[in-house]
């Protein structure tokens, strides 16, 4: 496992080491295949993460929420991930690569701990929600009120659907 974590880390270095020196269309683009890469590697759906990236940050590497203390694409807190980055080995949430290893990680935690306990055609919406709220915090708003779709998680699983459709039309495109 320490050889697999090492190896990961290397190729995270030479990646961030070629952004560096990429234009800011070339970044978005690394940006994307590692993000698709990392959801993969963690059983996570792409599209809801991208949905979820444009929905917190827009897009933005170097956004802050919360008064500063949400950071990055996904918008991860220090203060809630701090175990979770040291155990990634990442440390700067403005950098994107780092930040949506944290990001992913956290979504993949929460979707294994919620399977099996929610209906499989919920999971992303309980998956978000515990993303946006915190588990207690979506227990004591969202489930004990009976509602499992809200705004949040609504919004960005109709994107995640509208990607997924934009992206088998062009897959027919190219066939």
């Amino acid at each position: 496992v320490q050889a697999w974590d090492q190896e990961i880390r290397q190729q995270q270095e030479q990646i961030e080491e070629l952004y560096d020196r990429q234009d800011p269309v070339e970044q978005t683009d690394m940006t994307q295949v590692y993000t698709y890469i990392v959801c993969e590697q963690n059983g996570v759906d792409y599209e809801m993460v991208f949905a979820l990236i444009e929905q917190e940050s827009r897009c933005r590497w170097d956004a802050e929420g919360d008064n500063g203390t949400s950071i990055g694409l996904m918008q991860v807190s220090e203060k809630w991930h701090m175990q979770r980055m040291e155990e990634l080995g990442a440390y700067d949430l403005k950098n994107p690569y780092q930040n949506v290893l944290v990001g992913v990680n956290y979504l993949s935690e929460i979707q294994n701990d919620l399977r099996g306990t929610v209906p499989d055609e919920d999971l992303p919406y309980y998956t978000l929600a515990v993303y946006n709220y915190g588990k207690q915090g979506a227990k004591a708003n969202l489930w004990d009120q009976g509602v499992v779709k809200y705004t949040y998680n609504t919004k960005i699983m109709d994107r995640a659907q509208q990607l997924k459709e934009e992206k088998k039309k062009a897959e027919e495109g190219r066939g």
